[in-house]
């Protein structure tokens, strides 16, 4: 094993994992039928409005049927929209919940439920890792912390716990989509109220109006 004595040249500029949260309706489908050569995995029937490359899947074995299709190499695209990841972690709850034959995921002893929850979630957005680069769609959660007198407002990816925070980890960028005067943008500047971020160079404290050859330029 030999190591560098010099900097390596940035491999990759634009986020092989994009994660994008906000408002339902603000644009985030309607915005992913403008990507080219983007399969856009709709899992609750909100692109039926919209024309693009889309399929709709109902159920965990829709989605697996989506990887073992792309599996076979008949056909490829450049990026895979996970739409939403909220409803795909709804499945993964309650599949888990069945086959433990509990009633909810807290029921599951010592904390395992949420355990599989996350391995599972994990498992299946890393299915799509080989085939594209990948965009997880989710909505936003607005949690309010304090009092009457004094409040915070924090906006993120509507996960809880840790699976969320393993998501954003895993992520290269992390965007809120809001409208602003009709515009959509997306901001990648995060602060205390507002969950989000990058390590891709380029997108770090931006926010910029929602347009892809601004957070795909490679």
């Amino acid at each position: 094993m030999e190591l560098p004595k010099k900097e390596r040249e940035i491999k990759s500029k634009s986020p092989n994992i994009l994660t994008i949260f906000g408002a339902t309706k603000v644009g985030k489908t309607t915005k992913l039928t403008e990507l080219e050569d983007c399969l856009i995995i709709d899992t609750e029937r909100g692109a039926e409005k919209v024309k693009g490359l889309i399929h709709e899947v109902n159920n965990l074995n829709d989605l697996r049927d989506v990887a073992e299709e792309l599996s076979k190499g008949k056909i490829s695209y450049k990026y895979i929209a996970l739409d939403t990841i909220d409803n795909i972690v709804s499945w993964i709850e309650k599949d888990v919940c069945s086959r433990r034959k509990m009633e909810t995921i807290g029921d599951i002893p010592y904390g395992a439920g949420y355990d599989e929850v996350r391995m599972q979630t994990f498992k299946i957005i890393n299915t799509f890792k080989s085939f594209a680069k990948r965009i997880i769609i989710g909505h936003r959660k607005r949690t309010i912390i304090g009092t009457d007198k004094l409040e915070v407002k924090i906006d993120s990816l509507n996960l809880t716990g840790k699976l969320k925070a393993m998501i954003m980890a895993d992520s290269d960028a992390i965007g809120y989509a809001f409208r602003e005067k009709d515009v959509l943008k997306l901001s990648f500047k995060g602060d205390d109220s507002l969950e989000t971020g990058s390590r891709c160079i380029h997108l770090i404290n931006k926010i910029i109006n929602f347009e892809w050859d601004k957070i795909y330029i490679d």
